[in-house]
């Protein structure tokens, strides 16, 4: 992987970022950009590259690959996502990959929670037939209770309620009071971190995610939603693409590293 001079963008960030540099989240998410388009972000990925090709070790995103298709089956999307929660807790914080991992990690429930969202956003126009019992659930909700207006804002509130009951948080649950509130706190922090890694990913290809690692995403994105940070990226990615073409040489490494098919044939 080689890098490409990009002049002047870290100006065109800067300036992005003027309206917002009074708040708590802008310099973290500076940072996580800064970091992952610099030099030392490439030499960390040249270094973690030279480590794989010798251990021959592989990121492992374990979402239980079988019960994914059973949970298909049962025409059940939340309950799929709730799997991509619990992926993401199992990952070891002592692995030699753990960055990595949870960085996907994270880019699997994003792209998963948005789905999700997108079911919801479109259920007045599918047959009630063909939408899948997480759907049912929320028309029956809906049904049941004037207070809820159909509001994007009220879609967004019953996912996370909802996966709290499929991860066995709910009402009728065995744990307390205080375990429920900080799961779901744990579960809102994660959301928001998923749904922005997803907006790097959107925005400057998978490959990103290679460079970010060493960056402070993990305490960064969690501040900021991705309704605020995706129009942030895309006016840096549309007024400097070389950084995106910066992500796309790392992705072109990305099978190597997630594939042990791929990784023995991955070149020096």
């Amino acid at each position: 992987v080689s890098q490409k001079e990009v002049p002047n963008w870290h100006s065109i960030w800067s300036l992005a970022m003027q309206p917002h540099n009074s708040t708590q989240w802008a310099a973290g998410l500076t940072g996580v950009v800064t970091r992952t388009f610099s030099h030392d972000s490439v030499n960390n990925l040249v270094q973690f590259l030279e480590d794989l090709y010798r251990t021959k070790d592989i990121i492992a995103i374990n979402d239980g690959s079988r019960e994914v298709e059973d949970l298909r089956k049962e025409n059940d999307q939340a309950r799929e996502v709730a799997l991509k929660y619990k992926a993401l807790w199992s990952i070891s914080d002592s692995a030699a990959l753990s960055q990595h991992n949870e960085l996907f990690a994270y880019h699997e429930l994003g792209m998963a929670l948005c789905g999700l969202e997108a079911e919801l956003d479109q259920i007045d126009h599918v047959p009630t037939d063909q939408l899948s019992d997480f759907a049912r659930k929320y028309l029956g909700r809906r049904g049941q209770s004037t207070r809820l207006r159909d509001t994007e804002n009220s879609r967004a509130r019953f996912v996370p309620q909802h996966l709290l009951e499929v991860l066995g948080y709910g009402k009728e649950s065995r744990y307390s009071e205080a375990e429920v509130k900080e799961k779901k706190r744990m579960l809102k922090s994660q959301r928001m971190t998923a749904n922005n890694v997803k907006a790097f990913v959107d925005c400057f290809d998978e490959g990103c995610l290679l460079l970010m690692s060493k960056s402070p995403w993990l305490s960064a994105l969690p501040q900021v939603s991705d309704t605020t940070v995706k129009p942030l990226l895309e006016r840096l990615e549309a007024e400097e693409p070389e950084l995106r073409e910066i992500a796309q040489m790392a992705g072109a490494v990305v099978k190597y590293v997630k594939d042990r098919h791929h990784i023995a044939n991955m070149p020096k």
